[in-house]
């Protein structure tokens, strides 16, 4: 067997398996870039939407924080002034 006809064999058995692959995918048919295109499309939204949840949380951490920290500052405010100085 010459050199040719091994290329010849593997790339008929690549393009078989190439298209066993996509149709058990079911991206055989006229549709399928559109299909793709529509789950690409998915995949950045689901990106966005994960990149802006992070986002959402950790400015509501950051906020709950400094809340917290102003709050105690408050606190040590009126311990060592006594709450009656105020108005309280």
């Amino acid at each position: 067997m010459t050199d040719a006809e091994i290329a010849a064999i593997a790339e008929k058995v690549a393009k078989q398996a190439v298209d066993e692959t996509l149709r058990r995918l079911n991206l055989n048919d006229d549709d399928s870039g559109k299909d793709v295109h529509d789950l690409r499309e998915l995949l950045s939204s689901w990106r966005s939407a994960k990149k802006t949840i992070g986002t959402t949380v950790t400015r509501s951490v950051t906020l709950f924080v400094l809340g917290m920290l102003a709050l105690g500052a408050v606190m040590q405010v009126r311990k060592h002034l006594g709450s009656d100085d105020l108005g309280g």
